[in-house]
């Protein structure tokens, strides 16, 4: 909405773990550094602990996409499972491409994957996010399959990245707590870490020109408390309160301003209320201490909550857990349980006010101001519980319609499902008809083969035919002109007869041989150009 007004490129303030938006202050380089020698040299186990928001998620998605195919990486962000879901998890993180139904045979299969890494010179690394959700007993199977090594090396290890709670489970569990071999408190950022965190998340985002003022950084600092994830919703809200007022730079105004749309102002009043709370000295009666104690663990249990997405029966059981305990202090306290101390303590004072010296009287006036505070105390609780509760139902109410949602999607996978199968069927018909084709063609082929074949067979009889022709052709040109040289012949001899006939030739001796035939008709007696022709075709046939 505000990226052309501010001239940006990118959401700079995305309260999910982007690794693009990373920023290693030195707290956080130091977390870096040591994650990657601990993968790089399979140091074991490594512990990440921070408040909700401290940037956890980021470095662990920053150090994942930091490795390339040598190390084979399973984060999982939710471990709340039971002991089968969670090695199924496993399996499906390391994408072992099967489920298992037992402990047994998931080691079995884990050893082979683990040998074939090490054979490849590859890491085994799972990570968890989120760790202070996992059981005592999830937390020993993992240090168990974690044993598993190839000859000489060890290939597995684990991340673990929590609140500070998660620190008393791992206590609990001595074996695993001697093999931690680092372990990081990430704390929350000064103020000049604020600062140039929130310059270096606008550079990304494309601005390199400031857009908070000092002041507004100082005030964002003083609001957050140097927590990463509510200066993200502190800086994104002044942003679009910045762009509703057609600002260019934002001032310490917008920034208080733009709280009244959060819960950030009441996180920063009930630190200041709850140190006050532990500076009291320990008196009163038990029954008001214990619930005291008792609301603010579950104030407590749903803020650590604001940064785990809940599950639908989560977010039924917490609003009615805190329903049932603020009902029953109430009712301890408007029927008998507060009111019964407060009496007795009135009535103590009032049976002692005229013996009592003045100092006593003063200590019971002291101590039924401190009740009166405690009472104010829960109530000031309790409405910060029904507000808890007003926000539970809201993240409800979206996760309502994320299931709805969730489902409709489904159907519409299912939907493309039936089209891909149909599509499928399609192209196997298709397949088939372009065989049938493919085998029409290659027989066609086939025959043109030899239809060329003899095609060249008949040129070649054609080419030999023709050379006959053109002999035959060249023959019976000379034969013709023979006969037009004969015909010539016999003109000139027709010219000479009558001279050899007027002048009798010489008498020449008789030759001896077979008289010749005489003709009867004198013009017989010259050839016959007719027989010469045939005489000569008879012979060239010859």
């Amino acid at each position: 909405m505000y990226l052309q007004h501010y001239q940006l490129k990118l959401m700079p303030f995305e309260i999910g773990p982007d690794p693009k938006f990373l920023w290693l202050g030195e707290k956080h380089q130091e977390a870096f550094a040591i994650l990657r020698y601990g993968i790089l040299e399979s140091k074991g186990f490594i512990v990440i602990i921070g408040d909700p928001g401290t940037g956890k998620s980021t470095l662990l998605n920053a150090t994942v996409a930091n490795f390339g195919s040598n190390v084979r990486f399973a984060k999982i962000s939710d471990p709340a499972l039971n002991e089968m879901d969670f090695f199924n998890f496993v399996a499906n993180a390391f994408e072992m491409d099967r489920s298992f139904q037992n402990k047994a045979e998931f080691l079995i299969h884990l050893k082979k994957f683990v040998n074939e890494a090490g054979a490849q010179s590859k890491k085994v690394i799972l990570v968890i996010d989120e760790a202070q959700r996992l059981t005592p007993e999830t937390l020993e199977q993992i240090r168990v399959f974690s044993n598993v090594e190839t000859p000489g090396e060890k290939v597995v290890s684990c991340i673990f990245a929590g609140q500070p709670e998660f620190l008393d489970t791992v206590q609990q569990n001595r074996a695993l707590s001697q093999r931690i071999f680092f372990s990081h408190i990430i704390q929350p950022l000064t103020q000049s870490e604020t600062e140039d965190y929130i310059a270096h998340r606008l550079k990304v985002a494309g601005r390199d020109e400031p857009i908070f003022a000092k002041a507004a950084v100082q005030e964002i600092f003083r609001i957050s408390s140097g927590n990463p994830r509510l200066i993200n919703i502190l800086c994104d809200q002044a942003l679009l309160t910045g762009y509703s007022l057609d600002l260019k730079t934002i001032g310490p105004e917008i920034i208080k301003e733009s709280t009244e749309n959060t819960l950030i102002p009441l996180e920063t009043a009930r630190k200041p209320a709850a140190a006050e709370q532990k500076m009291k000295p320990a008196e009163g009666p038990p029954s008001i201490e214990a619930n005291a104690a008792v609301t603010p663990n579950l104030s407590r249990i749903a803020q650590a909550s604001d940064g785990i997405p809940l599950s639908r029966k989560t977010a039924y059981y917490v609003p009615t857990a805190l329903i049932i305990v603020l009902g029953l202090a109430l009712f301890l306290y408007l029927n008998g349980g507060f009111r019964a101390v407060s009496t007795d303590s009135r009535k103590d004072i009032g049976q002692t006010v005229s013996s009592a010296p003045p100092i006593e009287a003063v200590r019971m006036e002291s101590e039924a101001a401190r009740l009166q505070g405690q009472m104010s105390e829960l109530r000031r609780q309790k409405d910060d519980a029904e507000m808890q509760l007003r926000e539970l139902q809201t993240r409800f109410g979206a996760l309502e319609r994320d299931h709805q949602q969730l489902k409709a999607a489904k159907i519409r996978v299912g939907e493309l499902d039936t089209a891909l199968a149909s599509k499928d069927k399609d192209l196997a018909e298709l397949e088939k008809v372009l065989a049938k084709e493919k085998d029409a063609k290659d027989q066609m082929n086939v025959e043109l083969s030899s239809r060329q074949s003899a095609i060249a067979e008949l040129q070649k009889k054609l080419d030999a035919a023709r050379s006959v022709q053109l002999q035959l052709e060249t023959d019976v040109q000379n034969i013709r002109n023979e006969n037009a040289r004969l015909q010539f012949q016999i003109q000139e001899l027709k010219a000479q007869k009558p001279a050899s006939l007027s002048a009798p030739a010489p008498a020449r001796a008789p030759t001896p041989g077979p008289p010749l035939p005489v003709p009867s008709d004198p013009a017989s007696a010259l050839p016959d150009p007719t027989g010469i022709i045939d005489f000569v075709m008879k012979k060239k046939s010859q």
